[in-house]
């Protein structure tokens, strides 16, 4: 009995320190203000890991708690490091609106000038010897492709420790394969929004994990391009062909070719034959290697007001491995080709709740070099059932990006929602996807799972961190029998179970 109240006792302390150590996080982009401040350091070492404040008025109290990341966090694009207690500082950063023991948060961008963190920065795009940190900028663009890679990925299995960033906008993953509580890799799961057709669950930190992936050695980090975690498939790598992320197009090819982003089969871009234009046509490439990379929406250049869903960057390589569309000194350039190619993007449930779109605005534009905006594309095809997005062109852009309204009705019902809701699925019954509908009254973890007659749990729709709003989440039951099945969601101390009928 006594070895069983030491051992809980010791599990206690763990959970307890681990709060404690505990950074904020899993702020909104939109609850983030830039500022520039500069005060004196104040460090509270009481601590597991140091906590940073700063003074600014030179009163001896904080104003400020400093996010610097995890303890083990380093920048890797400059020297800049974690200052000492009485350092004067500058500090450029994005205030949040909430407190973090009794002052604001600032997620620091730059120290003294020198670059910290990129608060949107899109690792999984970071792929090969010309990946760049931040992204390769030229004016007021900022580009992430990495035109092909020489050689075929090598693949890598690794156990270790999961290391989890959770003080940024989304997630980053690491693993600590010598436990020495440090990251050795970089875990690409891809971005935030993507979903392993498994349902297997990003980790948790400090969970042990076993990883099969694909190894990026890169001027950045090590990265893991993960293919399996725990023996189950995250991701299909059967388009990666012989080149990542890309594929080659021939003048004289008689197929056509498609070219799939990494991170979502259902990105893709279709080349036909006889895309190059004759002679005198402006353009004598034999071949052309095209490349087709998902941006988060604050890494598009130049938004001006519009509202982004989703974003994309084509780059377009010769055979001497510089990209077409960055060359002649502006960023954004055009490349018209000889007939239409059909065009397919797709977007999920997550990227449209993250900035309250409403659906029935949806649009798709391309920026254009010679006008120096983003032009409409007219005649497209919207699935709103499937979140996909359908056209032909014959001209190919280096950036699109899928825009809409943001709904006022769902902001002003997010600010009088009062209660939690579960609604019943419609359709009810249904073969095979329903859509299940509910309602948050606070910010909060949520899980969304489906069970069968037995109680045994069969997929799990929806777990993480949501605000406080209306969601719409899509469940398709292609690969389960016809049956009753109970869908549960917990929210808090709210639980609540409704019962819906698949036929087939």
């Amino acid at each position: 009995m006594k070895k069983i109240i030491q051992f809980v006792f010791i599990i206690f302390v763990i959970l307890i320190s681990q709060n404690i150590n505990a950074q904020p996080g899993f702020y909104h982009p939109d609850s983030l203000s830039e500022v520039s401040l500069s005060g004196t350091i104040l460090i509270d070492s009481t601590h597991q890991h140091n906590r940073y404040f700063l003074d600014t008025n030179s009163d001896g109290q904080a104003e400020y708690f400093l996010n610097f990341g995890p303890h083990w966090y380093e920048p890797d694009s400059s020297t800049a490091v974690r200052p000492n207690a009485g350092d004067s500082v500058e500090i450029a950063g994005g205030l949040h609106n909430g407190f973090f023991e009794n002052v604001h948060v600032v997620i620091v961008y730059e120290i003294n000038g020198m670059a910290w963190r990129e608060p949107f920065d899109p690792k999984w795009n970071y792929f090969g010897k010309n990946a760049r940190k931040g992204g390769r900028k030229m004016g007021n663009c900022r580009g992430y492709a990495f035109g092909r890679l020489p050689d075929s990925l090598r693949t890598v299995e690794f156990n270790g420790i999961a290391l989890v960033d959770t003080t940024l906008f989304f997630n980053h993953y690491f693993i600590d394969v010598d436990n020495d509580t440090l990251p050795d890799y970089y875990l690409n799961f891809g971005p935030h929004w993507y979903e392993p057709a498994s349902n297997v669950e990003h980790p948790e930190n400090l969970d042990s994990i076993s990883i099969k992936g694909g190894l990026i050695e890169n001027n950045i980090m090590n990265m893991i391009v993960v293919y399996e975690l725990n023996d189950s498939l995250w991701r299909d790598t059967s388009k990666f062909e012989n080149n990542f992320a890309g594929n080659w197009i021939r003048r004289n090819m008689a197929q056509m070719r498609k070219i799939f982003s990494p991170f979502d089969p259902n990105d893709w871009i279709t080349i036909n034959p006889g895309w190059a234009p004759g002679q005198g046509g402006g353009m004598m490439f034999d071949s052309l290697f095209i490349q087709i990379l998902e941006l988060y929406s604050h890494n598009i250049p130049d938004p001006s007001d519009l509202k982004i869903l989703s974003g994309y960057e084509i780059g377009i390589y010769g055979s001497d491995d510089r990209n077409f569309m960055w060359q002649g000194g502006n960023c954004g350039k055009n490349l018209k080709v000889r007939n239409n190619n059909q065009f397919q993007f797709h977007y999920s449930d997550e990227q449209l709740n993250e900035g309250n779109f409403d659906e029935n605005t949806i649009s798709i534009r391309y920026w254009d070099e010679q006008s120096n905006n983003w032009l409409i594309i007219e005649n497209v095809q919207i699935n709103i059932l499937e979140n996909i997005i359908t056209f032909e062109s014959d001209i190919l852009s280096n950036y699109y990006i899928i825009t809409a309204d943001q709904s006022v009705v769902n902001v002003v019902e997010q600010n009088l929602i009062s209660k939690f809701a579960l609604e019943q699925n419609y359709p009810n019954p249904f073969n095979p996807t329903t859509s299940i509908i509910y309602q948050l009254a606070e910010a909060g973890k949520v899980e969304l799972k489906i069970f069968d007659v037995l109680g045994r749990e069969v997929q799990i729709l929806v777990n993480e961190i949501q605000n406080a709003g209306n969601y719409k989440v899509n469940f398709d039951a292609t690969n389960l029998p016809s049956g009753i099945y109970i869908y549960q969601i917990k929210a808090g101390n709210f639980v609540e179970s409704k019962k819906m009928s698949l036929i087939k």
